[in-house]
């Protein structure tokens, strides 16, 4: 996409998702998501630390953008994450195939 696309803007996108205010929302809602997790827009996977692993049995993690996957790193929690680099319209997911 470019430059700033790819590299310039999941920074950005990185660092505001990252702050203090956002993390203690996220660290208030993420824990209560249960089973198998549809997460549009995950980024660069910002929510990961916020997932209970003993609640979450899947995260199918979509969004649109490759470099916002590509700096993601999943093997930071044990459970298992499916990426799909989609928008969230074109999962291809079928009709109540996840539970949060």
């Amino acid at each position: 996409m470019g430059l700033y696309a790819d590299h310039i803007l999941p920074r950005l996108i990185g660092c505001a998702c990252g702050t203090k205010p956002i993390a203690r929302q996220r660290a208030k809602i993420i824990p209560q998501a249960s089973g198998i997790v549809v997460d549009i827009g995950f980024g660069t996977g910002t929510n990961l630390p916020f997932f209970d692993p003993a609640r979450v049995d899947r995260i199918i993690a979509v969004e649109p953008h490759a470099a916002m996957l590509a700096r993601c790193d999943c093997s930071a929690t044990p459970i298992p994450v499916e990426q799909h680099c989609v928008p969230g319209e074109a999962t291809g997911l079928a009709s109540a195939s996840a539970d949060t």
